[in-house]
């Protein structure tokens, strides 16, 4: 439909904000080498629980969401609701820095990591 079309100038301009926006990704993966660096099998795992993650999340959209939020207006929601929902995500990596310095901190790493991967994707 007509109303459907999406203006190019406001959605060039979202993705450039999306885009420009820095992140900080790179240092949590720095604190986390430094945090597990005696045991690469646990980074490894880290690797392959965030992968898990981000399948898990494109499965339930295949199936849940893209046939709803597929075109126009539907989908820029659809996309500015899971860029607000992977921002509010990372901020799961905090329970892992703010737990760090009492218990063994791969029991809470694993599973947001595995929850952050989904959230993110």
């Amino acid at each position: 439909a007509e109303d459907d079309a999406i203006p190019p100038a406001r959605l060039a301009l979202y993705l450039f904000l999306r885009h420009a926006l820095p992140g900080s990704g790179y240092v949590f993966y720095s604190y986390l080498f430094s945090l597990f660096d005696d045991d690469p099998l646990f980074m490894q795992s880290l690797s392959i629980l965030g992968s898990a993650g981000a399948l898990i999340a494109t499965q339930f959209y295949g199936r849940c969401l893209a046939g709803r939020y597929n075109r126009g207006w539907g989908i820029v929601g659809l996309i500015v609701g899971t860029t607000v929902a992977a921002a509010l995500g990372s901020l799961l990596n905090l329970l892992v820095v703010d737990d760090a310095g009492g218990r063994d901190p791969r029991l809470l790493t694993a599973p947001v990591w595995l929850l952050a991967g989904f959230v993110v994707e």
